[in-house]
């Protein structure tokens, strides 16, 4: 800002972050209005200008050229933005106030009319001095008609104390040009004589003053577009918004506003320009400094100068201090700079609800519970876990890429204690924004075991007074053919007419039914049928046996 010393404009803007308070929008850099430069190129001279790009994390060296030229500067997105850069310059040059540059125009011809009367004299062609002379006396009376009209101009846009003294020079101008004129029409003179004159009018054309012309930011400000021409979301008066790894392309001007004067030497401002980029959060330029050569920019003169970069990696609030020095021919010299701040901000995760598999299953069974994670930013993810009942259980990266889709695994083996149904959701975060959390989901159903209960064979003979036999058979696990201890078995006719109860060995889980307890010696000889049946507990489901046949004889 002109007027305006560096260090406060970016201290007051650190104050901002810390603190929240809000800065005055005069010490504010304002945004330029968006548009185009048109004009031409910087003067060859800045095509070799180079740039030392230097950061305590990388050190990159970048040429700064014209718009065609592409920098091959490089540099990992987690050690700072300097990645890709292109830094370019474009110059518009303006037209001086309304009348300056008609009255300027004349000079021009009247100093062309002098140079042409001095070489005439050093080459001894004093025959030729008339009709130059007579040209520099047209030249020199268009300007003075042409006065009034840049005087008016002059005061519209200068300060009257810059006014006085420019009319303070057109006298002493005019009285030494129209007295060489007249000097030259008289006389006959010797080109030794009449160099002095002409040098004269030159140092009096050389006194112009400097007035309150100066280099300065146009409009004092600055602005950052996206990837795709759009500019970049605002959210205060100073603050720009993007996000990690996004292309970001910066622009602002430096204008010269000095007069084209003297018309055959204007004046030329040197400067030295510096761009740090500060990361807030560790309160030091820990990124890249753009340190540019010195470089020229004529009078009346906008120079745009623009790169781009990626935003760095880490979601945080970054400030751009861009500062010159100047130095003008004239005699003119100053500082300028303002700070912004651009913001990477954080776009949050999201952890997909996926249906687990299988749906359901006895206990034992081990499920999977599957999510897929992506994060906008590229960010990997601090974590990503499963919520089974409310319980958190940390998942495994599978495969995939955190930005477009990252595989996320935990497979969930049960227990006995885990039938019922239940219910899960995910959760994640990156480590810089919000959790993220799904919605709750169903499942799943963990059922009890199957157990299998049956007889080592399913035909028996007997003769009917025998009473010293037992028959029997075993109950297990059918998932694992574990036997099933201290079970009651209970047997039953084919009709379901009760008979006997007895309990499963502690051991093998093996059953026996004495002769009697299927009915001897009461029954005749014949076949009959049976089947033994176990209710089941809370952790199996009951079974029931396949039909056994008991053949009595005499």
């Amino acid at each position: 800002m002109r007027g305006i010393s560096l260090r406060p404009i970016f201290s007051l803007l650190l104050c901002v972050l810390l603190f929240g308070s809000i800065l005055p929008s005069s010490l504010i850099a304002a945004p330029l209005a968006h548009g185009t430069s048109s004009g031409k190129t910087l003067s060859s001279s800045l095509d070799a200008l180079a740039v030392k790009s230097s950061t305590q994390a990388t050190n990159n060296s970048v040429l700064i050229a014209d718009e065609s030229y592409q920098t091959n500067a490089t540099s990992s997105a987690d050690a700072g933005p300097v990645e890709n850069e292109i830094l370019r310059f474009v110059v518009e040059e303006l037209t001086n106030p309304p009348g300056v540059d008609a009255a300027l125009g004349y000079l021009n011809e009247f100093h062309t009319a002098l140079e042409k009367i001095e070489n005439f004299l050093k080459a001894g062609n004093e025959d030729l001095l008339g009709p130059t002379i007579e040209e520099a006396n047209a030249s020199l009376s268009a300007f003075e008609n042409a006065v009034p009209e840049m005087l008016k101009s002059l005061e519209n846009e200068f300060s009257g104390e810059y006014v006085v003294g420019f009319n303070t020079w057109l006298e002493n101008f005019l009285g030494a040009a129209n007295g060489l004129l007249e000097y030259l029409q008289g006389t006959s003179i010797e080109a030794s004589e009449a160099l002095p004159l002409i040098a004269n009018v030159r140092q009096v054309l050389l006194e112009l003053p400097t007035g309150e012309h100066s280099v300065y930011f146009v409009e004092e400000g600055a602005w950052f577009e996206d990837p795709y021409g759009n500019w970049l979301p605002r959210e205060d008066t100073y603050t720009f918004v993007t996000y990690p790894r996004e292309k970001v392309v910066w622009k602002f001007k430096i204008f010269n506003d000095e007069l084209r004067w003297p018309f055959w030497d204007p004046p030329r401002a040197t400067i030295d320009l510096k761009i740090t980029m500060w990361d807030f959060s560790t309160s030091r330029p820990d990124y890249p400094t753009w340190t540019f050569l010195p470089f020229e920019i004529g009078a009346r003169t906008i120079l745009t100068v623009y790169g781009e970069f990626t935003a760095p990696f880490e979601p945080a609030n970054y400030g751009f201090l861009i500062e010159f020095d100047w130095q003008s021919t004239s005699g003119a010299s100053g500082s300028e700079g303002f700070g912004i701040i651009l913001r990477v901000k954080n776009r949050n995760p999201t952890a997909s609800r996926q249906p687990v598999r299988p749906e359901n299953g006895p206990w034992g069974t081990t499920f999977r519970f599957w999510t897929e994670y992506r994060d906008p930013d590229g960010h990997p993810p601090a974590y990503v876990r499963v919520y089974i009942d409310g319980l958190p259980f940390g998942m495994i990266f599978v495969s995939g890429d955190y930005k477009t889709k990252a595989i996320y695994e935990y497979w969930w083996q049960t227990a006995s204690q885990d039938i019922g149904a239940h219910t899960y959701y995910f959760e994640t975060w990156d480590g810089y924004g919000e959790i993220y959390r799904s919605a709750t989901d169903s499942g799943p159903s963990v059922t009890k075991r199957n157990s299998i209960l049956r007889y080592p064979t399913t035909s028996l003979t007997r003769e009917c007074n025998f009473l010293g036999w037992g028959w029997g058979g075993s109950l297990t696990d059918s998932e694992t053919g574990e036997y099933l201890a201290g079970r009651t078995v209970k047997l039953y006719k084919s009709d379901g007419t009760y008979l006997a109860a007895t309990t499963t060995d502690s051991t093998y889980g093996m059953f026996i039914f004495a002769a009697r307890d299927y009915g001897l010696p009461n029954l005749a000889p014949g076949t009959y049928y049976y089947y033994a049946a176990w209710d089941g507990d809370d952790l199996y489901a009951g079974a029931k046996s396949e039909t056994v046949t008991l053949i009595l004889t005499e």
